[in-house]
């Protein structure tokens, strides 16, 4: 009987190699096959993940840009951002447009240079409660008119999207005379009356 099965077996094993073989092949590859989805749904995870937080963040930039513009937009002294390796204005709010008496169309894209007065005395001013590489200085600046005006400009570094960018900020000392020459007057009527 033990010779019989072995036979039979034998037998079996002649006829069906090659089905055996080819079956064992399937097996594997639909092992294989099975591993890749797997694999392949864990990295469409990541990277789906990945566009999520990297749209998160983008969303985050551009809500910080935009709030930096609605302040810069408020402050009533003039501000232009700068690109320190063109010189030209990047970013202008609506004061220094009205400090230099162009549109903020015009005003950006242009140089700095195109306002600076050559003969003109710089007078530095140190700061030593502010250690971030600002600079504040006493100049005069021309209107689009051609006009005179003295401005105290002070001059900081600023970091945008990893570039580096000069932000200037202006105050118009001729309008801060003029106002403070009103409200001494208006102080002055009042007293009187």
């Amino acid at each position: 009987m033990d010779a019989d099965f072995l036979q039979v077996f034998d037998d079996f094993g002649r006829r069906y190699w090659p089905l055996l073989v080819a079956g064992g092949f399937l097996v594997a590859w639909l092992f294989q096959w099975v591993l890749f989805r797997q694999q392949l749904r864990g990295l469409l995870g990541r990277y789906r993940k990945h566009q999520i937080r990297d749209r998160q963040r983008r969303a985050k930039l551009r809500e910080s840009e935009e709030r930096l513009r609605v302040i810069l937009a408020s402050v009533q002294t003039g501000v232009t951002v700068v690109n320190p390796a063109t010189l030209e204005i990047e970013f202008v709010n609506p004061a220094a447009c009205a400090m230099f008496g162009v549109d903020p169309g015009k005003l950006v894209g242009r140089r700095i240079e195109d306002f600076e007065i050559k003969d003109s005395v710089v007078t530095y001013h140190f700061d030593s409660a502010h250690n971030d590489g600002s600079n504040i200085r006493h100049r005069e600046l021309l209107r689009e008119t051609g006009e005179r005006f003295p401005v105290l400009e002070k001059t900081v570094p600023v970091t945008i999207n990893n570039s580096v960018f000069t932000l200037n900020s202006y105050l118009d000392l001729a309008e801060l005379d003029f106002v403070r020459k009103q409200v001494e007057g208006s102080n002055l009527t009042k007293g009187v009356q």
